[in-house]
């Protein structure tokens, strides 16, 4: 009997040496410092990886109720220093003052109005509403017929031009004390309703368990803004068109909604808009729905949503269009379980996407079926809804544990960084760590290539 000597194992260099020959997707947000928008910082944002991040020191410091950390500022602002007694560079005329607790007032700066409803009873078309600092209820209007247990709000912008500004989110709050809406209840009123033009609401806090502005009809610029503590932030209506710039979403508790935060739209700019440390649960359709430039999602717990565990419905859905993402030491645990099983998405995007880290979440599941894909970064548009691709992404450091068929599952995204992630499963039928292509693309979409 001949001996036949066993092969040797095959040599290859890269692993020799102890890391991947994979450089970093070169695109100028990772490569090349002067190609940050002003503000931001040249930072770590990935062990090993610098590039561009919205929060120079890349991250977001706690400041407390009496302050807030935007995009492209160094840390805190703050807040509770220089005049604040009212909001600053105030125009000369037709501005009407508001002070709570005021009495008597004419809407004068010494003679103040006390509420936010009569200032808007009395605004005519380019009207600046301000603020001093204080708490404000928009004021409870009459029951809808439509919607039992649901009241009106008194605060309807119906005057074109109208500017809403209070002195800083650190100390000028709108909060309301209207009834909660009953569970079950089709829909509910918001504290602000906009119903005309070219209206603007900056440097305000909300909180209330009632959505914070509506915009239904004409359209709307929200700069500034923290929702804090609040059931819900914003709506845009159909016909409607709506500006979010240096908006935080914090400290919230959404649960109860088909979709707990839902953001985008084809009349909607949205820039610099941060979703930070909130509790996102039992929504019945998707927990995050939209895309945004210049996303930020932290530090959030997004659990038990969708319900049916529909294949078409997501814990998070980043849809669209949208460039330097950021998604960070976020946990989903849960989503898409029906009778103990996940068969819908945990963390899913598709349509056109430029530059994104995802570092340090965490996907926990049970038991899953195929369908319960991990991370899901894929083509999945009709045709007629364009070409589709994901350029210069990197996902390292996060956990995926008991997803179905794919714990990262991507497609049409060449120069994909995957690096240090853990993927643990309890399937005992086939499954993978990585699948690329995991859905193929169709006609002008991106190709799977190396960089």
């Amino acid at each position: 009997q001949p001996t036949i000597a066993a092969p040797e194992a095959p040599r290859i260099a890269w692993l020799e040496a102890g890391s991947p020959d994979i450089a970093p997707p070169q695109i100028p947000w990772l490569t090349d410092e002067s190609a940050c928008p002003a503000g931001w910082g040249w930072v770590e944002i990935a062990p090993g990886l610098n590039g561009c991040d919205p929060y120079p020191t890349g991250r977001i410091d706690d400041c407390g109720p009496s302050g807030a950390h935007f995009p492209a500022e160094p840390g805190c602002r703050d807040l509770d220093s220089g005049d604040t007694e009212w909001p600053s560079d105030l125009p000369a005329t037709n501005v009407i003052y508001v002070r709570e607790g005021a009495a008597g007032g004419d809407g004068t700066r010494d003679r103040p109005l006390a509420t936010l409803p009569e200032a808007l009873a009395m605004a005519t078309e380019g009207t600046t509403i301000a603020l001093a600092p204080g708490r404000y209820d928009p004021g409870q209007g009459a029951a809808l017929a439509a919607y039992p247990g649901v009241f009106d709000t008194l605060s309807h912008v119906r005057m074109p031009g109208v500017r809403i500004r209070g002195t800083s989110v650190a100390r000028t709050t709108i909060v309301s004390a209207r009834p909660r809406v009953p569970e079950g209840s089709p829909g509910d009123i918001a504290m602000i309703v906009v119903e005309a033009a070219d209206v603007e609401i900056t440097d305000l806090r909300f909180e209330s368990e009632h959505p914070a502005v509506d915009i239904n009809a004409g359209s709307a610029t929200v700069r500034r803004a923290v929702l804090e503590q609040t059931f819900l932030g914003f709506f845009v209506e159909v016909g409607a068109s709506g500006v979010f710039e240096d908006v935080v979403i914090r400290d919230c508790d959404i649960e109860g909604f088909e979709i707990g935060i839902h953001f985008g739209g084809p009349m909607l700019s949205i820039q610099r808009f941060s979703i930070v440390d909130n509790l996102i649960h039992h929504n019945s359709q998707m927990g995050l729905l939209g895309y945004a430039d210049d996303l930020l999602l932290e530090a959030n717990r997004i659990e038990w949503n969708n319900e049916t565990g529909s294949g078409l419905h997501h814990g998070v859905y980043l849809g669209g269009h949208g460039q330097r993402l950021r998604v960070r030491n976020n946990v989903l645990s849960h989503n898409s379980v029906v009778g103990g099983r996940c068969t819908g998405g945990n963390f899913t995007m598709h349509g056109h996407w430029e530059g994104a880290v995802l570092e340090g979440n965490t996907i926990l599941q049970d038991v899953s079926d195929d369908g319960c894909f991990g991370f899901s970064i894929t083509p999945a548009y009709f045709p007629d809804q364009g070409s589709e691709s994901f350029r210069g992404f990197v996902l390292r450091g996060n956990t995926v544990v008991n997803t179905g068929s794919c714990a990262f599952c991507l497609g049409s995204s060449p120069g994909v960084v995957i690096e240090s992630n853990v993927v643990v499963s309890n399937r005992t039928v086939w499954s993978a760590a990585v699948s690329i292509p995991a859905i193929d693309p169709g006609e002008g979409d991106a190709r799977d290539e190396g960089p």
